[in-house]
């Protein structure tokens, strides 16, 4: 009968046996390392100091959506908050109208499986982020150039019931007007920009063209 056990405990000495020795192919000296088909190739120090991966640039973001995270303390830290539980902290743009959002990478070589995760940091960086702008929404309204300067005054009535949540966004040079922030706050916000700039705009002293 055979003595798994005893097996075991000789199969450990042998590779530990074998890892142990100086060996040589064609004059080369071989590092030998154990190496477990369920765990992957085993990573040690041999492979160098640890670096973190760069800090990312993402610049495929819609530009109003970040102009409303910019000015938001509130959603920049929620965003810091989410972008933290996968190592990585932004780096908040100073000017509103940035067309770009850098990720410096948090990782050390005191994090337990930094090299791991450091592999694949990046895309869980853009899956995260993007999680958190699928939150958010935009919407553009455009009024005659005549009745722009009324619809601004108007819209200082406007009634907001989270400040945090929306925010309006006015490019007068284009007489447009873009509501941006959470989906529910930004739908009811929009409505009333739309009731403003029709009521303003089918009075009798405009017409379209």
């Amino acid at each position: 009968m055979v003595n798994w056990s005893c097996c075991s405990i000789l199969s450990i000495i042998a590779v530990d046996t074998v890892c142990g020795r100086s060996h040589k192919v064609d004059g080369q000296v071989l590092d030998v390392k154990v190496y477990h088909e369920c765990l992957g190739q085993v990573e040690s120090d041999d492979d160098g100091p640890f670096k973190p991966p760069v800090s990312l640039e993402i610049s495929d973001i819609d530009a109003k959506k970040l102009q409303f995270l910019i000015k938001s303390p509130p959603n920049q830290q929620a965003v810091d908050k989410q972008l933290e539980a996968v190592y990585g902290k932004p780096v908040w743009p100073k000017k509103s109208k940035s067309s770009s959002l850098t990720i410096d990478c948090t990782l050390t070589p005191e994090t337990k499986d930094c090299r791991k995760i450091a592999r694949t940091w990046e895309a869980k960086i853009k899956e995260n982020f993007n999680l958190y702008l699928d939150l958010l929404l935009v919407e553009k309204h455009t009024a005659l150039q005549e009745a722009f300067p009324l619809v601004i005054n108007k819209l200082k009535s406007l009634t907001i019931s989270n400040p945090d949540a929306v925010a309006v966004v006015l490019e007068k040079s284009n007489h447009e007007i873009y509501v941006a922030g959470h989906k529910q706050e930004v739908t009811e916000v929009s409505k009333q920009v739309a009731g403003i700039i029709d009521s303003i705009q089918n009075s009798n002293y405009f017409t379209q063209g």
